[in-house]
């Protein structure tokens, strides 16, 4: 009544189960390394903002305060003053 198991057969299911367990180890790298491409290429902002608290209402079509265009109108408008920039 006991089993009969031909030698061998423990040490070959043991060996197709480590294998096995590292070649799914292998596709879910391989599988996050496809997704975050996937998520990258897409171009969306990494958050949206819902709501801003505190700041002035901003227009549309006009630059951020402080930006290298804005500089450069004001050094144009202190220079046709005739002041330094």
């Amino acid at each position: 009544m006991g089993a009969d198991i031909t030698m061998g057969y423990t040490s070959l299911f043991s060996a197709i189960v480590i294998l096995g367990g590292l070649q799914l180890i292998a596709l879910s790298v391989i599988g996050e390394y496809i997704g975050r491409i996937f998520i990258q290429t897409q171009g969306r902002p990494l958050y949206n903002v819902a709501e801003e608290v505190g700041f002035a209402p901003a227009v549309r079509g006009e630059h951020a305060i402080g930006s290298p265009e804005d500089h450069a109108e004001e050094a144009v408008s202190t220079r046709s003053l005739g002041g330094s920039a």
